[in-house]
């Protein structure tokens, strides 16, 4: 009931040969329609659709239950794959200070066909349901085909180009080595001194490291 409640597909009432059998006959369905459009969470993504809040409304009848399911589907022109930007300064030689490219968003969201693309934040991100791999945006996206903005040029072109689209700011460099974690066990080491000592500790007592 609980996740019913909250707009889940109840894995225990709905099992994946069920869901997969119900959305082959839509995709069936749509595959004779001339929008040419798919399903936006493909087959082999299956726990994505009880992960992401599609469950529209539930009524009883006297056979049972009946789910009204948002099935989404999308072209390829409304697939987005989303890319995080991490800035990492460049060290000036002989220097504490760093630059640091300066970017318009955090995120940015591009079209599987790669001729558009939106400028995003995680307020934007925040809005849309959904697991860590697929997630579904009911609100748009301003799109542009241009790819003249910072973040653009750093992601389609080079770094020659992005000069002459990116602000460069400066910063100075920690004192005390710092550590930024950037996701899937990468870290950055920020240091001004350039032979600072790197040391490791682990959590468990028993390990020597």
């Amino acid at each position: 009931i609980n996740p019913m409640a909250k707009g889940y597909l109840p894995l225990s009432l709905v099992p994946p040969d069920t869901l997969r059998r119900i959305l082959l006959e839509v995709a069936s369905e749509q595959s004779l329609k001339p929008d040419r459009l798919s399903l936006a969470i493909p087959f082999e993504n299956l726990l994505s659709y009880y992960e992401s809040k599609l469950l529209k409304e539930v009524t009883t009848t006297e056979f049972g239950l009946v789910f009204t399911v948002s099935i989404p589907f999308a072209s390829r022109e409304t697939v987005l794959n989303v890319f995080r930007a991490e800035i990492i300064p460049m060290p000036l030689p002989n220097s504490a200070k760093a630059t640091i490219w300066k970017i318009e968003a955090d995120f940015i969201a591009v079209t599987e066909n790669q001729m558009e693309a939106a400028l995003l934040n995680s307020r934007d991100l925040a809005e849309c349901v959904g697991a860590g791999t697929y997630s579904i945006c009911e609100r748009g996206f301003p799109m542009e085909k241009s790819k003249d903005s910072c973040l653009a040029s750093l992601l389609f072109k080079d770094s020659m180009d992005a000069v002459h689209h990116c602000m460069i700011d400066t910063i100075h460099l920690p004192v005390k080595e710092e550590a930024r974690n950037l996701g899937f066990g990468r870290w950055l080491i920020l240091s001004a001194s350039p032979d600072f000592a790197l040391t490791e500790s682990s959590s468990s007592e028993s390990n020597p490291l």
